[in-house]
């Protein structure tokens, strides 16, 4: 069976090509398109250079290079702007934009999707459960010297100089790790591998430590298939089991 991979979600999400980056009536932010360090740009100096500063950063995305969504997550939160999502946020946009909102706003059909991390293994799926318990504790404690002794030769990125600033940022936005590699685990893996992307409910969201989530337009319907493919959404069940595995509770670190 031909596999799927978030290149077909470029094509499904096409307007995504049309970037812009303004200053709507509203006084927010909207941000549509690559992630990349102009766009960035374009986004401190609007706030730099606005009188009444913005409040909210409304994204629609699929991502970008990892150092710029990174970098976009870091002035979210040192300006404490919240985060709305527009239609879609995935990959880098998921992991490091939407975590770093001081609120998550989710429209009604908004789609949030992740697809991995700087720590991921680089044969999948995994089914180590001592590396889960290792990711998740890096949560706490970043770490990465004592975490590379074991794993560093079977990482999908093991010399990313920017392994420590992901580990930095995912403790500043104070959400589980887990979140950027659950969907390569080996038990969910197959329901993953067509589309290569997963997402979450609400209340595995907050099982994963994700907080402050606000639904515009008081329920969240988000799409639970793109074409004939199905979307994996994890539940607070499967986070639960996920814990279980490794003998950590997110919530209690």
């Amino acid at each position: 069976m031909l596999r799927i991979s978030v290149a077909f979600l470029f094509a499904v999400f096409a307007s995504a090509v049309n970037a812009e980056v303004i200053i709507n009536s509203d006084g927010n932010i909207e941000y549509s398109g690559s992630i990349t360090e102009e766009n960035n740009n374009k986004v401190f100096t609007l706030y730099s250079n606005a009188e009444l500063k913005p409040k909210r950063l409304i994204i629609s995305s699929l991502g970008g290079h990892v150092d710029y969504g990174m970098q976009l997550g870091e002035w979210l939160l040192a300006n404490q702007l919240a985060v709305e999502i527009g239609d879609y946020c995935m990959s880098s946009c998921a992991n490091y934009v939407f975590l770093a909102g001081t609120e998550k706003i989710l429209g009604k059909y908004s789609f949030i999707g992740f697809h991995g991390g700087l720590l991921q293994r680089a044969v999948l799926p995994f089914k180590d459960q001592q590396y889960l318990k290792a990711v998740t504790k890096l949560t706490a404690t970043c770490d990465l010297v004592l975490f590379d002794r074991t794993y560093k030769a079977q990482l999908a990125f093991p010399f990313s100089g920017s392994r420590l600033r992901e580990c930095a940022l995912m403790q500043a936005t104070g959400v589980d790790y887990k979140i950027l590699l659950a969907g390569q685990y080996e038990k969910y893996r197959v329901d993953i591998l067509q589309l290569d992307v997963w997402s979450y409910d609400l209340e595995a969201l907050a099982a994963l430590g994700v907080k402050s989530i606000k639904l515009k337009d008081g329920e969240w319907l988000p799409p639970k298939a793109l074409g004939e493919q199905s979307i994996f959404y994890f539940n607070a069940a499967e986070i639960t089991f996920l814990n279980g595995q490794v003998g950590v509770n997110f919530e209690d670190m």
